[in-house]
């Protein structure tokens, strides 16, 4: 997820709209397709983010997981050895 966070940082350029100016008798205005390419920007951050924290979330799931089913081998190991005692 650490990748997905950091490729969010550098996803949404400073204001480039310049580099799109042009006549405004083109037909879509003197910033041309700028507004479309910046929400085109923008929705791609906010996914490759939302990405990013269920990543991070589902990381910290597995986490829990594994740690409660180590907790439950070792119990269960635990008295598997006590009755292996009990029964000889």
């Amino acid at each position: 997820s650490g990748e997905f966070f950091l490729a969010t940082s550098g996803m949404i350029p400073g204001n480039v709209s310049y580099a799109f100016q042009r006549g405004s008798g083109i037909g879509i205005g003197p910033t041309g397709p700028f507004p479309a390419w910046q929400s085109l920007c923008l929705s791609l951050n906010d996914a490759v983010e939302q990405t990013a924290q269920n990543l991070a979330d589902v990381g910290v799931a597995l986490r829990l997981a594994a740690d409660t089913f180590a907790k439950t081998d070792d119990a269960a190991a635990a008295e598997f050895h006590k009755r292996q005692k009990e029964l000889g």
